[in-house]
C-alpha cells in the first residue's frame, strides 16, 4: 500500500475512534433546598378524629330522635284520653299505683327513656353523688347502677319508697348489680319523714331523687325536708323530674293527659317543678331543662341557716354571782 494512502486511512481511524470516546462528565452547580423544621406537635391521628366526628354524630342523632320519641309518645297519650275519659276523679295521691306495676315497671319504660335520653341523665346526675347518699321515691332502682361506686366516693346509700313492691325490686336488682357494695339500706318510709342516716353528722352528703315530683300530693314539703336532711354546708340536693313546659299549647296537652296518666302510672307530669323548687325553701345551683322544657334537672343546696351566736353578759358581783363572773347564753338569732 502506498505510503500516502496508508497515512490517509491512519487519520481517518484515529478521528473515528476520538468521535467514539466518552466525553468527561462536566459539573453542575444545583443549589440545595432548605428542608422545614421539624413540628414539635405531632397532626392528630386520622382515627381520632373520626372517633369525635362519630360521637358528635351520635349525640346530634339522639336528641333529634328523641324529638319524634317525645312528639309521639304525647300524641297517643292525648289520642288515647280524648277518646277515654274518665269515669271517677283521679285523686292527688296516686302512689298506691306503683304497687301495681312494679313486677313490670322497668320493662315498660327503659325503651322511652333510652330513647329520649333520660337515661343518660340519670347516670350525669347520680354520678355527681357522694359521701353518704339518700335517694328518696327510689321506686325499682332505676339510678343505682350509676352510682360511681368503684370510685371509694360514695360511704352510703340509703333507698327509700313509699311503695313495698317496689322497694322489693330494688333490694333484688341490687343484690345482682352491686353486691360487693354492702352498706346499702332499703326502707319503706315517705320521704315527707325524717330518714336515719348512718353517718356520724346525722345529715346526708348527697339527696337524690328523679321523678318523685311527680308522685307526691305535697312536692313542696318533701324537698323541704330533704333540704333538711342534707348537710347545711356542703349538702346537695340532686332533682331529675318531669312537669310543664315552656310553651302553653304543650302545657295544654299535659293538662289533657295527665289525669290518665297518673291513674295509670301514679304520676302527675304536669306540675310547676319550677315553682315547687322556690317554695321549697331551696337555693338552685345549678337548673337544666330537655325536651320542650318539660324535663327538669337540677342541683340545689340547703339556704344558709342561722348560726347559734354565744353571747356574754355580765353579770355585777353581788347581784347574782358574787364573783363577778362572766356567763353565756345560747340562742338562735
Amino acid at each position: 500500500m502506498p505510503k500516502r494512502q496508508h497515512a490517509r486511512q491512519t487519520s481517518h481511524l484515529q478521528a473515528a475512534a476520538i468521535k467514539q470516546a466518552p466525553s468527561p462528565a462536566t459539573l453542575t452547580y444545583k443549589p440545595r433546598t432548605p428542608q422545614p423544621a421539624p413540628s414539635t406537635t405531632s397532626p392528630p391521628r386520622p382515627n381520632i378524629l373520626l372517633r369525635h366526628r362519630s360521637i358528635a354524630l351520635f349525640v346530634a342523632g339522639a336528641a333529634l330522635a328523641s324529638i319524634p320519641v317525645y312528639a309521639g309518645f304525647t300524641y297517643t297519650a292525648y289520642v288515647r284520653e280524648a277518646s277515654a275519659p274518665r269515669a271517677h276523679p283521679v285523686p292527688l295521691d296516686v302512689s298506691d299505683r306503683y304497687d301495681r306495676n312494679a313486677g313490670d315497671y322497668d320493662a315498660s319504660v327503659d325503651r322511652l327513656e333510652w330513647l329520649m335520653g333520660i337515661t343518660r341523665l340519670r347516670r350525669q346526675l347520680a354520678g355527681k353523688a357522694r359521701g353518704h347518699v339518700l335517694e328518696a321515691s327510689a321506686g325499682t332502682g332505676r339510678n343505682m347502677a350509676y352510682y360511681p361506686l368503684p370510685s371509694g366516693r360514695i360511704k352510703s346509700v340509703t333507698l327509700v319508697d313509699r311503695s313495698a313492691a317496689m322497694v322489693t325490686v330494688a333490694r333484688i336488682k341490687w343484690a345482682k348489680t352491686n353486691a360487693y357494695f354492702t352498706n346499702a339500706l332499703f326502707r319503706v318510709q315517705d320521704a315527707r319523714d325524717k330518714v336515719w342516716c348512718p353517718a356520724p353528722s346525722g345529715y346526708f352528703d348527697t339527696v337524690v331523687q328523679t321523678m318523685g315530683v311527680c308522685s307526691t300530693p305535697e312536692p313542696e314539703a318533701v324537698l323541704r325536708n330533704l333540704g333538711e336532711m342534707v348537710d347545711p354546708e356542703r349538702g346537695r340536693v340532686l332533682l331529675l323530674e318531669h312537669g310543664r313546659s315552656h310553651y302553653g299549647w304543650l302545657n295544654d296537652v299535659l293538662d289533657k293527659i295527665a289525669p290518665g296518666h297518673a291513674d295509670r302510672h301514679g304520676c302527675w307530669f304536669n306540675k310547676d317543678v319550677g315553682e315547687i323548687v322556690e317554695k321549697s325553701g331551696l337555693e338552685v345551683v345549678e337548673a337544666k331543662r330537655y325536651h320542650f322544657g318539660t324535663t327538669w334537672w337540677f342541683e340545689l343546696k340547703p339556704k344558709p341557716r342561722p348560726k347559734p351566736v354565744v353571747v356574754e353578759k355580765l353579770e355585777i358581783a353581788g347581784a347574782g354571782d358574787a364573783a363577778g363572773t362572766k356567763r353565756g347564753s345560747w340562742w338562735w338569732t
